[in-house]
């Protein structure tokens, strides 16, 4: 062979040695990228079935915190209905305490005004008994009084 030839075939050599050490670093190089790769997905899906459990815990959580509120909604909302009818109670005896005291205030009154009529004509018949003529001015006096109570 000459030696042009040689050289050619070492270079070519070379350079077959030199690409097939290439392509075993950069198969070398991808096993390591593919071996990260799978363990970065292996975390990735622990971290997501994490969330996962996260969120269902948390959604359960949120649904008993719901059903609470709502039976407290609920609860107040028969509390309110129970106050509501206290107060209707409450006006219903405040009316009917008022009205008593109007009524007591007229009786005081009435029987003010029937004393004063009984004593006029408790006079009026002393008067009468006893053979005065003033009788008459006795009972004119308490007329008003006798009115008042429907005598």
């Amino acid at each position: 062979m000459s030696r042009g030839r040689r050289i050619q075939v070492a270079v070519g050599l070379g350079l077959v040695v030199a690409l097939v050490g290439l392509g075993l670093w950069r198969r070398n190089v991808l096993i390591v990228e593919r071996a990260q790769a799978r363990a970065a997905t292996a975390r990735a899906r622990t971290h997501l079935e994490s969330t996962r459990q996260k969120i269902a815990s948390t959604i359960a959580t949120a649904r008993g915190i719901e059903a609470d509120a709502r039976r407290d909604h609920d609860e107040a909302e028969s509390l309110t209905a129970v106050a509501e009818g206290l107060a209707g109670e409450i006006r219903g005896v405040e009316q009917q305490r008022d009205d008593a005291a109007v009524s007591a205030w007229y009786s005081g009154a009435q029987i003010g005004s029937l004393r004063e009529c009984l004593a006029g004509v408790n006079r009026a018949l002393n008067q009468i008994s006893v053979g005065d003529t003033a009788s008459g001015n006795a009972l004119t006096a308490v007329r008003s009084s006798c009115r008042a109570v429907g005598a």
